[in-house]
């Protein structure tokens, strides 16, 4: 089972780098303001992916806390590199923030019913 999680996070990471270097190679992020709200989704999803089978099954606290760790690491890269949006800061911030979290939310489902009781 979790060489089987193993490849599916693996496939999730492969398809969020090719659609981020073809958004950026193509301008998309500033040609549709709104890609970058599903792109944190899919963000959300392979963070969540990797840090579950860590867990084995421990509190939804930690798998969250971890995930939001890695997510705030990724929203001060962006502010440092200046990737992150002028004046629409606070709000675009707290809509990546949510996006990231939600899509954390599809890996725990699936790792609470599958990974963690097979353990």
């Amino acid at each position: 089972m979790r060489l089987s999680w193993l490849f599916g996070a693996l496939l999730f990471t492969t398809l969020l780098a090719v659609l981020h270097v073809v958004a950026l190679d193509q301008y998309l992020y500033w040609k549709y303001l709104w890609l970058d709200i599903p792109m944190h989704a899919l963000g959300g999803v392979v963070i969540g992916a990797f840090v579950a089978p860590f867990m084995h099954g421990k509190h939804t606290l930690w798998f969250f806390l971890w995930c939001a760790s890695l997510f705030i690491a990724w929203e001060i890269f962006e502010y440092v590199s200046d990737i992150s949006r002028g004046p629409d800061l606070v709000p675009d911030t707290l809509l990546d923030l949510c996006m990231d979290t939600l899509g954390a939310c599809v890996p725990y489902a699936l790792a609470r019913t599958l990974l963690w009781r097979s353990a």
